[in-house]
């Protein structure tokens, strides 16, 4: 009964994070998304690649983490404050955390796969972070191929947290929504 009680309040804190953020998380990740892959047809592909970790930092940070993390706390004064010590520091750090959280949640990022085979993990950081960094800080070119790999990931990872977000939440299904736009603050403001 104790064990009911507590998942109850963790798929509760983890819904009102959902209903006052996630419709606003959604659209911006598609925003990002959809310019990802106009640039990408454009061959604008460094740009295309910015927008493409965009939408995986901000999927990692507001999509995933923060919504888990609303969950883990009990005490409502404390929640906002832990979590955003937790995830407000660098991207870096935030991917840091990202495996073993989603591994509480029985997720395995290193399972995920490109469709070249090639692990969805390993890719982020060994070409597409890599590309975009040098791509952002000296300007060096970014191949298409990297482009498209750096869309793919970003949708990957974007139905990677909507699975776990369902699972965490005890829902069997995504209906297209999570709660009110117009409520609550935006979590892009801070």
């Amino acid at each position: 009964m104790i064990a009911d009680a507590l998942k109850q309040i963790s798929q509760d804190g983890i819904s009102c994070y959902l209903f006052y953020n996630g419709d606003a998380i959604e659209a911006r990740i598609k925003e990002c998304l959809e310019a990802a892959k106009d640039l990408h047809e454009k061959k604008h592909y460094g740009s295309s690649v910015v927008c493409s970790c965009s939408v995986v930092e901000v999927t990692i940070r507001y999509f995933i983490l923060s919504p888990l993390l609303q969950g883990m706390f009990l005490y409502d004064e404390w929640i906002e404050t832990l979590t955003g010590r937790i995830v407000s520091g660098r991207a870096a750090e935030d991917r840091e955390l990202l495996p073993s959280i989603l591994k509480f949640w029985q997720f395995d990022i290193n399972s995920l796969k490109l469709s070249t085979g090639e692990p969805l993990w390993m890719v982020l950081h060994e070409k597409i972070w890599r590309a975009r960094n040098r791509y952002v800080h000296r300007g060096d070119p970014v191949s298409g191929e990297i482009s498209s790999q750096g869309i793919e990931a970003a949708t990957l990872l974007t139905e990677l947290a909507k699975r776990v977000l369902l699972k965490a939440t005890g829902r069997s299904k995504h209906n297209g929504g999570w709660g009110s736009p117009e409520s609550g603050k935006n979590p892009f403001s801070t």
